[in-house]
């Protein structure tokens, strides 16, 4: 099971622009230390989602709340479908 995510899922999950979330990285509102870049692409785990869910909203952004969904349920509610729709 994966439960690390990229920048782009967290921002699904929780309905903001990917930049928004990257751009706190770089003003250090968010730890980089707990969230370290691989290849290229900053590793979020899953339980670091509240956090930049409660950071965003001290901003003043309105963010979705769907931390608990596992990625593909993230990509799912993305598309439109329900869950066992495709199945």
């Amino acid at each position: 099971m994966n439960d690390c995510l990229s920048v782009g899922d967290v921002a699904r999950r929780l309905g903001v622009p990917p930049r928004q979330i990257t751009n706190m990285f770089y003003n250090r509102r968010l730890r980089d230390d707990l969230c370290p870049v691989f290849a290229g692409r900053r590793v979020i785990p899953l339980a670091y989602v509240k956090v930049i869910s409660r950071e965003l909203r001290k901003m003043g952004v309105s963010v979705r709340h769907r931390e608990h969904q596992s990625g593909e349920e993230a990509e799912r509610s993305a598309r439109g479908t329900e869950m066992g729709a495709d199945r």
